[in-house]
């Protein structure tokens, strides 16, 4: 049976390989987006990350990068190296594991996601999903996406 919200997801892991409780997004609205360093969108990307997390308080909002290399390697770095890039630029996200988000074992973040709004992640910083507080994906959004409108989707979840 596949997960049907966040708090059915089994294995993830955050950039240094230690397990994440599914359980810390309970409650709260969550935004996870994949992300690379090296990519042309890397920096109004974490510029939205770092808006967002500024935003929404801690206690009610968890904003998820997802490093991803399968976009001509632009996300190439150690997971040291990942880690220390991400949160010099948004220090309030969560960071997991490098992961794919197309294929066949896409991160299961982005999978369940995908059951909602199906369809290929077309880039770096493309695959923008909004997750409700029970942990249900509720919007997708991709690159061209302006701010306000996921800082809504975030308000009304």
């Amino acid at each position: 049976m596949s997960a049907t919200k966040l708090s059915d997801l089994q294995g993830l892991k955050d950039i240094e390989g230690g397990a994440i409780d599914p359980s810390r997004f309970a409650g709260k609205v969550v935004f996870a987006m994949n992300v690379a360093s090296a990519c042309g969108y890397t920096k109004p990307g974490y510029e939205l990350l770092k808006r967002l997390t500024d935003k929404f308080a801690p206690a009610d909002f968890v904003a998820v990068a997802i490093p991803c290399n399968s976009f001509l390697w632009q996300e190439s770095g150690s997971a040291e190296d990942v880690k220390t890039f991400a949160l010099a630029r948004a220090d309030k996200l969560l960071v997991t594991e490098k992961a794919a988000v197309n294929g066949n074992h896409p991160h299961p973040i982005v999978a369940l996601a995908k059951q909602a709004f199906p369809g290929r992640v077309m880039w770096n910083f493309d695959g923008r999903f909004v997750f409700d507080r029970n942990g249900v994906p509720v919007a997708r959004f991709g690159n061209s996406a302006k701010p306000e409108e996921i800082e809504a989707a975030i308000a009304n979840a």
